[in-house]
Parts: C-alpha cells; structure tokens; sequence
C-alpha cells in the first residue's frame, strides 16, 4: 500500500527527529523539510564506537554512572572492548531498562516489577531518561554535520526550532507524557515555555508501526476492502498490538482497543536466567551469570529456529570445563526444547492478543503484521505462524528494517497524521459503537467531518555498512553453532581405518582449505586409531573448513553464472518450502 507525500509548504527549513527509546535499544530517524519539496526520511546509522555492536541503526538502551552520578558511557560506547573491566574496577554502575520505571503501575506489568533492574542511588527516571536523550541528540547532531553537505551550516540553520516526536508503548498517558517531556526538558532539548512544549509531540508505538507498515509491509489493498489489519510491535520490552481499518472514506479507524504486554524479547532472557540460575546452582560458573545472558542475548536468542537441535552458548575460554552442566571448552550447551521454552510465553502472548483483538473488533481482521526487533526472530515468527494460519489469518513480516518501524513510522505521523477514529480501552455509558443512521439529522450534519488527504513517503531502503556487519555476525554465528553439533556428532561415530597412504592423500587435498599447520595436525591424530579426535580440534577444523566453503561460494558467483544461481536458488527454494 504505497502513496506520496506532499511537498513541504512551510516557510522556511525545518528539522524533525524523533527517538525511539525502547527498553534494550533505542534509535533515531528525522526528515529535514525543505520548503517545496517532498520531505525525505532518514535514519542515524553510525554512533559512537557502533562498529562494537551488532543492529540496524540502533543502540543499547544502557548508561554507566560513576560514584558521582556521572556519565562515563552510554549506548554501544556502553558495549565496547574492556568497559566492563573499568566499569567493575572504578565501581560504576550500569543503568538498563530504566524505561519501565515509568510504566503504568498496573495488574498487567506486576509480574516483571522484580526483574527491572533498579535506577542510581539519587537518581529518578526522569534524570536518567534526560541523560539518555541528550545522548542520543548529540548522536544525531554528529551524523547529521557529518553527513550532510554543508551540514555545520545545515545544523547551524534548524538547531534552534527542532521538532521532536517521541514514541511510548500503548497505554501511557497523560503521566508518563508528562515525564518524558520533564525528561526532554532537562536534556536540554526544550525550554520549558509553552511555546517549547509544543515543539514535541508523542505518539504510541503501535500508532507508529501502522504508519511504517502502510509504506512497507502492507501489500496493496489489504485495506481496501475494509477488512481490519492488526499490527504487532515486538519491542525489547513489550509487545504492541493494535487492530485497523479503512472506512469508505479512506480514513483508517482503530477497531479494537490498543493492548500492551510485557512479554518482549527481555522476556526470553529472564526465562532464560531463571533456567540457567536454576542448572548452574551448584556450579562455579553461576559467577559467571551476568556475562553467559549476555552471550544468550548477543547470539542464541537471536539464531534459535530448531526445536530438534542443541543450542551452544559460548562464553568461556578452551580451559573451562564442566560435563555435569554441559559445559565443555567454554560452551554451554542447551537442548533445543528449553530454548523454545524460554520463548513460549512471548509467543503466547502474541497469539492470545491477536486473537483477542479479531473477537473484540467491529470489521473482520484477515491480516497480522509483525514488526520490532522482536519479530526478526525466525523462531518467533515460525510459531505465531503456525498459530495464527489455521485460524485464517494471513502473518506478514516486512523484510525492510522492521527494526526502525517505530522510529520511521513516528516521522510518518508527524507529517501526516493517518488514524482519526480510535477505539477506546473503556467506556462509560451504554454503547461503544453507534451505527450510522441516515435518518437521524444529527448524523447527517457530521457525516463529513473528517476528511483525510494522506500523503508518505515512498523511498527504497539501500543496504548499509551496519546490514553488511549484521549479516556476517548471523553468518558466524550459523558456521560456530553447525561447527559444534557436527563436531559433537562425530564423538559418536565409529572412525574407518585408513591406510597411511590415504591420509596422506587426504590431508594433501585439504592442505589448501586448513592450513600447513592444523592440516598437520589433524593428520598426526588421525594416524593415533585408538584415541578419540580431540573435540576442540574438530571444532577448529570444522569452523575453517565450512568458512572456507561459504567464502568460495560466495567469492565465486557473479551475476549470469547460471551455476552459482541454479545452486543459490535451490538453496533458497528448500529454505522457502520448509519454512511454509
């Protein structure tokens, strides 16, 4: 469903930005208005020290204070090489999560209230998100100077009538708006004057990621026949949902009350600390907690899509060993079906509110869309799927950066506002929805009230550096985890005698791919008939081998070899198949 934006017909240049501060990781897009032009959106891709951190365009939601109440790293600086040594020897203290300090005090989010990590000895919500946001417009002063043509002058220009729009999950209110405009206050984004204060507008997450999906992940007329749409957010924290539609005017209506859960990816690590705290109890590796859920973070829970297959942590060094807990040469080893248990209230959450959000609107729903750093997971995505289909629902999951939905899509409601009717979560009084009556002269005098022109953007992403990095991550991870279940399998088969004559054959052909040096190696064991091959050296020889396959495969095609893409597309055809 694409459309086009109007042209900008303010008087002079203008600059938007808005922050999308989530739970784990936070991120910035802004448009700068020209007059008589069409307003562009874009995206802060480079950050300070980001090449130390995997995600598209966004950063740790995380800030260090010393012992003054002094911020010494925030974001991925927060991440980088060595700062958790620092941190422990000049006793700073990591602040995360501390967006949920300002969530509602309700029934719905008492359950998490023991895991949010507490906030700095005298310091309150609104201090610490200040910092934050501060951080975040200086992030966004640097790319912009830096990337801009004439960008010190550009800056120079707008600076001091910025327009801010700052996203919040689903259900906060007048209170928390009123903090997080304190916040913004404080860093100095806004005076506090009337005129400041109508310098920053907010918009619900779920809002936002409908307009991010009506220029990337709805396809043309999904809406068009009136039947609803529910978008789903999952964040780091919660999952979103809200359920739309288009009326025969063209105004898009909310037809279910919004719902917010706090069941996001966070969720999953908690699970997993309380199974982890739980197996490791007895172990001396307990210690070692904090940094095993950041590894969980960093890869398992990102790459998990097989119940069927063990999952490995890796967190140690070679010296690390422990086969009572599964841990052998610094990797932690986990079953498949406890992974996928870590992620089933998540997906239980998300299935039971779409379903909730179907039976509760006025308009049939044929179409789910998933978006948020959440959904980029394969497992997730897999289950609600497979939940979701047989109840006839359609699951879309766009493929551009749905990781910036609401960053981009609170950009869209800024310049053109899409929902005018919403649903509310309570009523007073008798009815909720009153038919039309054409009849009745009251609904006749107001049956043109709202009139809608909309007008977005539509401008194809372009792959970035950052992609580029991500995707070799999630390559390394792929070759580390088939590395160590090859290499685990191969304890337990029988080895066929050789000659020394084929070994040798053998190892000459593998010299190339291995190395002078490991190739030896592996030739020197090989000879030994009677002694099981030392595990780490399968792993090493499996990860070099299966790297050096993927770069040959890669290296290798060129646009027109048949070959290459007789071979890629059959990989990606089986890929398609299983995964319907």
């Amino acid at each position: 469903m694409s459309s086009s934006r109007s042209v900008y017909r303010g008087p002079h240049r203008k600059l938007v930005l808005a922050f999308d501060v989530g739970t784990t990781y936070s991120g910035i897009s802004y448009s700068v208005l020209y007059p008589g032009q069409v307003p562009e959106i874009k995206g802060v891709t480079r950050f300070p020290a980001h090449e130390q951190i995997s995600g598209a365009s966004k950063i740790p939601t995380i800030i260090y204070y010393d012992r003054n109440g002094q911020v010494r790293a925030v974001g991925a600086e927060a991440m980088r090489e060595g700062i958790y040594e620092t941190a422990e020897d000049e006793m700073w203290i990591k602040t995360e999560w501390f967006k949920l300090h300002l969530r509602p005090k309700t029934e719905a989010s008492r359950h998490i209230a023991n895991e949010i990590p507490p906030l700095p000895l005298n310091k309150t919500v609104t201090e610490v998100l200040g910092d934050f946001l501060k951080y975040l417009f200086e992030c966004a002063s640097s790319y912009i100077q830096d990337t801009h043509v004439n960008g010190p002058d550009l800056w120079a220009s707008v600076e001091k009538d910025i327009d801010y729009v700052l996203s919040h999950p689903n259900g906060w209110e007048g209170i928390q708006q009123t903090q997080m405009r304190q916040a913004a206050i404080q860093a100095g984004l806004i005076p506090d004057t009337r005129t400041g204060h109508e310098r920053i507008s907010f918009v619900t997450e779920g809002e936002a990621s409908l307009h991010f999906s009506i220029q990337n992940g709805l396809p043309s007329g999904v809406m068009k026949q009136g039947d609803g749409v529910v978008i789903v957010n999952a964040g780091g924290s919660t999952i979103h949902v809200n359920a739309y539609s288009r009326n025969t005017k063209g105004v898009i209506e909310e037809i279910a009350a919004p719902q917010c859960h706090f069941q996001g990816s966070a969720s999953v690590s908690i699970h997993a600390r309380l199974f982890l705290e739980k197996l490791l109890a007895d172990s001396p590796f307990i210690e070692d907690m904090d940094y095993i859920i950041q590894c969980f973070d960093k890869t398992t829970k990102h790459r998990f899509r097989s119940i069927g297959e063990s999952q490995y942590i890796k967190f140690g060094s070679t010296r690390d060993n422990d086969a009572t807990y599964g841990i052998r040469f610094g990797q932690l080893k986990l079953q498949g079906s406890d992974v996928a248990n870590f992620f089933e209230p998540s997906v239980k959450s998300i299935v039971n509110a779409v379903v909730e959000q179907r039976n509760s609107a006025h308009k049939s729903i044929s179409h789910v869309v998933l978006l948020g750093d959440f959904s980029d997971n394969d497992w997730l995505y897999i289950k609600v799927l497979e939940s979701l289909r047989p109840l006839g629902l359609n699951v879309l999951r766009p493929e551009n950066h749905v990781s910036k939905a609401v960053s981009d899509g609170a950009i869209y409601f800024y310049l053109g506002h899409f929902v005018r009717t919403r649903a509310f979560k309570m009523v007073y009084g008798d009815f909720s929805y009153i038919p039309y009556d054409s009849s009745d002269p009251g609904h006749g005098r107001r049956q043109d009230n709202t009139f809608l022109s909309v007008a977005f953007l539509t401008k194809a992403d372009t792959l970035s550096t950052t992609d580029v990095m991500q995707k070799v991550d999630a390559l390394n991870e792929e070759i580390f985890q088939a590395a160590a279940l090859l290499g685990e399998m191969l304890q337990n088969t029988d080895r066929t005698i050789r000659t020394q004559e084929q070994i040798t054959e053998a190892f000459e052909k593998a010299r190339w791919m291995l190395g002078e040096q490991i190739a030896n190696i592996l030739a020197a064991e090989s000879l030994n008939l009677h002694t099981n091959l030392n595990p780490l050296l399968a792993q090493v020889v499996l990860q070099i081998a299966i790297t050096t396959w993927c770069r040959f495969v890669i290296s290798s095609w060129k646009p027109g070899d048949t070959t290459a893409e007789g071979f890629l597309a059959a990989i990606y055809s089986e890929i398609r198949r299983v995964g319907e």
